[in-house]
């Protein structure tokens, strides 16, 4: 096992110009925090579905069996299933905004192409 004494220090800010997305740096800022906390609720899920594992399993919990815990193929299937729908309903309004914009510019595009069509002589 790792001691905390093999991992470094990230630095403290990154090096660059930050790109904005969406826009807005504000928008920006809490769709970043948004993610951050989603990330760190994906780690709670995980250490919480060890733990029922092992209490199902063992009917108690030792430190030394949740640190060594290795999920199989089935576990990991299970858990990034899981992720993938958390992280489909957090970020779904985005996705539908995503689908809309994209579906109004197609709109918009054939309403031109009719334009210059309905324009042109026969």
């Amino acid at each position: 096992m790792a001691s905390k004494d093999d991992f470094k220090p990230r630095p403290r800010a990154p090096k660059g110009v930050r790109p904005f997305a969406l826009g807005d740096r504000h928008l920006e800022r809490v769709l970043s925090m948004l993610v951050a906390v989603a990330a760190e609720v994906s780690v709670v899920h995980d250490r919480y579905d060890t733990l029922s594992r092992i209490l199902a399993e063992k009917g108690m919990v030792r430190l030394e069996d949740l640190e060594s815990y290795v999920p199989d193929d089935e576990v990991e299937a299970q858990r990034e299933a899981w992720r993938q729908a958390f992280l489909g309903r957090m970020l779904r309004i985005l996705q539908e905004d995503l689908q809309e914009d994209s579906l109004e510019e197609r709109e918009e595009n054939y309403r031109k192409l009719q334009e210059k069509l309905a324009s042109r002589p026969v």
